[in-house]
């Protein structure tokens, strides 16, 4: 079906091209560095629909930070595009904003756009709206006194909410005793759970993961044992869900963060675009695997461009944030390479 549907998404890939293509050629003449390149035709048969694309495709993930957010003008962008997703407070920030006096880490001074900012605007969408409550230098108490302001005080009823972002990572502020340790975490999403449920039963909590057994090794007090390999592995995933698992807690969707390239790795546009075709339409191993051993359903949304797809059976798993390169965009971020890269996860969740 993943080859299916990414022939079938061709066109819709092949028209980002060109609405991208003509604005290149619309900045050319002021590139120093622009080469001319051979006429192309492209055929696209728009009465050959085959199946929609997913609308959580079309969403954004806000940043506190931003000043132009709780604005007319940006809601009626939002209007115009037809946005279906919102994450907030957005990205590494999430582990060091506190919602309550909308400051960060230690600071007096508060950000542009406040959660009721942000609500204010996320309300005026149909957008599925999902909130990072503070692991890095929050607590459960701060995490279930926000659901209870969000979804019983106000009445947002926001379903769904994640515990931190990228905790695995030295680049997330963290000031527990063990820094960066899927084994706190995972007894910290515990309480996180409780208390949050405990104000609205109905709300979606999930747990931060990420491909690879061995991948990001921050402690070793706590090795996950491989049933069927009976290999110990001490990478962030196996160890936090083995410790979730032997708390009793499953969580409700899996995030999953995908970057195709790095800073300092990208690749001409040419050299990657089969690697892409060949394997976009399927997500990693890894996360397919997880979600049949833990019966997670998984469900992505991206940084800039929510997705929707991989649906399973009980919870999600969120790929918050799946641009084409994590910061310092190069050409492939322009072209039509990175809408190559999008066609395989434009499908419609449960195919």
């Amino acid at each position: 079906m993943g080859r299916q549907i990414f022939h079938i998404l061709v066109a819709f890939s092949l028209s980002c091209c060109l609405a991208l293509a003509s604005s290149a050629a619309a900045i050319a003449p002021h590139r120093s560095d622009y080469t001319a390149a051979a006429t192309a035709t492209i055929t696209v048969n728009a009465a050959n629909i085959m199946g929609p694309v997913d609308q959580r495709m079309f969403g954004i993930n806000t940043a506190i930070w931003d000043s132009a957010f709780n604005t007319d003008t940006t809601r009626s962008m939002f209007q115009e595009m037809g946005v279906q997703a919102l994450r907030f407070p957005g990205g590494s920030l999430s582990d060091e904003y506190h919602w309550s006096t909308n400051t960060s880490r230690n600071n007096t001074w508060t950000w542009a756009t406040s959660f009721d900012a942000f609500a204010s605007v996320a309300l005026t969408t149909r957008a599925q709206v999902y909130i990072t409550a503070n692991y890095g230098s929050g607590t459960a108490q701060e995490a279930g006194d926000w659901v209870r302001y969000s979804n019983i005080a106000k009445g947002y009823n926001f379903k769904y909410w994640e515990v931190g972002n990228e905790n695995y990572g030295s680049w997330e502020y963290d000031t527990h005793a063990a820094t960066w340790d899927p084994y706190t975490y995972a007894v910290s999403f515990r309480d996180y759970v409780t208390l949050m449920k405990a104000v609205d039963p109905s709300i979606k909590v999930g747990a931060v993961v990420t491909t690879g057994e061995d991948s990001y090794i921050n402690n070793t007090n706590h090795p996950a044992v491989n049933p069927r390999t009976g290999k110990a592995h001490n990478g962030w995933t196996p160890v936090m869900l083995a410790t979730l698992k032997s708390l009793g807690v499953t969580p409700d969707f899996a995030i999953y963060h995908r970057y195709e390239q790095a800073p300092g790795k990208r690749q001409p546009a040419a050299a990657i675009s089969k690697e892409l075709a060949e394997r976009c339409c399927e997500p990693p191993p890894a996360i397919k695997r997880l979600s049949r051993r833990r019966r997670i359903e998984r469900r992505t949304c991206r940084h800039g461009t929510q997705l929707g797809v991989f649906k399973s059976r009980q919870a999600n798993n969120q790929s918050c944030e799946w641009p084409f390169h994590g910061r310092q965009p190069g050409p492939n971020s322009k072209d039509g390479v990175q809408g190559l890269a999008l066609v395989g996860f434009a499908k419609r969740p449960g195919e």
